[in-house]
């Protein structure tokens, strides 16, 4: 299955409408080319001085024809549910906390991994817990992507139970489930 740019936008909007509190925040989906994300959310710089900022949830082309391409309507809208988490965090930050937040993010490793797992709690409380397992599951069990790699996504994304554990059972997420991802 592929899904072109037109079906992400759709799946995209259709993402967004769980995030009320991103109602009257302007967030651009776009396609690029680039070497270290798949997906990945970000304000627009020129925006970071602003009352009203301005993000970018940048889908990467060439993964897009790769790992993306392998990927179902539900998992796409999982992994927007997850980019969408970041920018409700970056809403809650100064523009000072946001400025300090991207060089520790990138070269502090236990710093992003507790940004990606708040991500997914923000997420998993925004509805996207079903399709986050699901996604997961389906990610662990692609033979094209290596052992080094799978590890890396359930040690720094797989968010702790007790920080999801209502809403997850709400969605149908049962702690035997969640420890299926170890």
């Amino acid at each position: 299955m592929h899904l072109d740019e037109r079906e992400f936008y759709t799946i995209f909007i259709e993402a967004k409408t769980r995030y009320r509190k991103l109602n009257n925040t302007e967030i651009v989906l776009t396609f690029k080319n680039g070497w270290f994300f798949t997906m990945r959310a970000v304000p627009v710089l020129s925006s970071m001085f602003q009352s009203k900022r301005t993000y970018l949830v940048q889908v990467n082309q060439k993964k897009q024809k790769n790992i993306l391409s392998q990927l179902s309507h539900d998992d796409v809208f999982a992994w927007f549910g997850h980019e969408l988490a970041h920018i409700v965090d970056y809403e809650n930050m100064s523009q000072c906390k946001l400025l300090l937040f991207f060089p520790r993010y990138i070269f502090d490793w236990k710093f992003r991994s507790i940004v990606e797992k708040r991500a997914n709690v923000v997420a998993c409380d925004h509805g996207f817990a079903r399709e986050l397992f699901a996604i997961w599951k389906k990610f662990l069990e692609m033979d094209n992507i290596n052992q080094w790699y799978k590890q890396y996504i359930i040690n720094n994304y797989r968010p702790d139970w007790d920080n999801i554990r209502d809403k997850a059972l709400a969605q149908g997420v049962t702690r035997e489930i969640y420890e299926s991802f170890k």
